[in-house]
């Protein structure tokens, strides 16, 4: 029983996660402007 109380809490936290604010099938236009702009030194830069 608390295997299933477990299940169940786990199943509706996903789905209550799930949902979205973004309508679907609409375009958003995003203007070039906005945000930041970093520059990047290639020679500086280390992937480790």
């Amino acid at each position: 029983m608390k295997h299933s109380l477990y299940l169940f809490a786990a199943a509706a936290i996903s789905l209550a996660s799930c949902g979205s604010d973004a309508q679907s099938g609409e375009a958003t236009d995003i203007s070039s402007d906005s945000g930041n702009a970093y520059s990047i030194s290639v020679d500086q830069s280390v992937v480790g």
